[in-house]
């Protein structure tokens, strides 16, 4: 009797006839689409949060509704991502991504969650114009602009690299820009504690995209920790040597000087290596 078949190879598992280089530039693809995106995701998520904490203080019934929809929507957004870009996943014979229409399928199931929280935000920034709820207002711009901004660049982001110019299959690789690699902002001012609350510690916010800075700060302070926030690692080991901190919490992908090589700097330093860690990154792996 003859033997069985074998079974297909992944790249014959979804039509592809380019082999390894295909399968290498697709993970590649996925890693730049999931570093991303996950960053602003969970920015949104946290301004929703936020939102959705002031509302419910204030005991706005309808606002609060509305705005449940929307972390309804941006936790939708997570769980797409996640799902969409797993590596594990994504050979399966029922993963979305398993055909020639993988830029589709991105863009529509990420602009149908990102829609529906610009489309609540704009009725509920026009519901409180004329309110004195400043601090809501302000949270709901955020989020909406944030929302705004990740779909003006949504098709840039999950654009499929082209193998087919000069180069080869590395060209496509080497063409997309680099996850993490923004230009430095102006640092914001270091925030000060609420009120209701006494400052229980000094924590630094490392991270080099302004909207994580902004929800862990306000976060923070809303608990009555005093922070400061900077923009990269050099900055970091700046700010630490002038000051004395109870906690940094940094980021792991930086432009200037990565997370890693801060912290190895910090542990190299009597002075800064009894400071406590915490790492914040999108990367899954531990």
């Amino acid at each position: 009797m003859d033997p069985p078949n074998p079974p297909p190879s992944r790249p014959t598992d979804i039509g592809d006839p380019s082999g390894e280089d295909h399968r290498r530039i697709r993970r590649t693809w996925l890693w730049h689409v999931r570093q991303e995106l996950i960053a602003p995701v969970h920015a949104i998520v946290g301004y929703a949060e936020i939102a959705c904490e002031e509302a419910r203080r204030q005991t706005l019934d309808d606002p609060v509704r509305d705005i449940e929809r929307i972390l309804a929507a941006a936790r939708t957004l997570v769980d797409k991502v996640a799902r969409l870009l797993s590596w594990h996943d994504v050979w399966r014979a029922d993963s979305p991504l398993k055909d020639k229409n993988e830029e589709q399928t991105l863009h529509h199931e990420l602009r149908t969650p990102l829609n529906a929280i610009i489309g609540y935000g704009e009725m509920l920034i026009d519901d409180l114009a004329d309110t004195d709820f400043t601090d809501l207002r302000s949270d709901l711009a955020k989020l909406r602009s944030s929302a705004l901004e990740l779909l003006s660049h949504l098709d840039a982001v999950i654009r499929f690299p082209s193998t087919q110019g000069q180069g080869g299959a590395d060209a496509g690789v080497s063409a997309m820009p680099l996850a993490g690699r923004h230009s430095l902002r102006d640092v914001p001012p270091a925030a000060t504690s609420s009120p209701e609350h006494d400052a229980v510690g000094l924590v630094l916010v490392v991270d080099d995209i302004e909207a994580n800075r902004d929800v862990l700060s306000r976060r923070l302070v809303r608990e009555g920790y005093r922070v400061a926030v900077v923009d990269g690692g050099r900055q970091a080991l700046e700010t630490l040597a002038s000051e004395d901190f109870d906690l940094v919490l940094l980021d792991l992908m930086m432009p200037d000087l990565n997370g890693l090589e801060v912290l190895v700097r910090m542990k190299a330093d009597e002075r800064l290596r009894r400071v406590p860690v915490i790492m914040i990154s999108a990367l899954d792996e531990v």
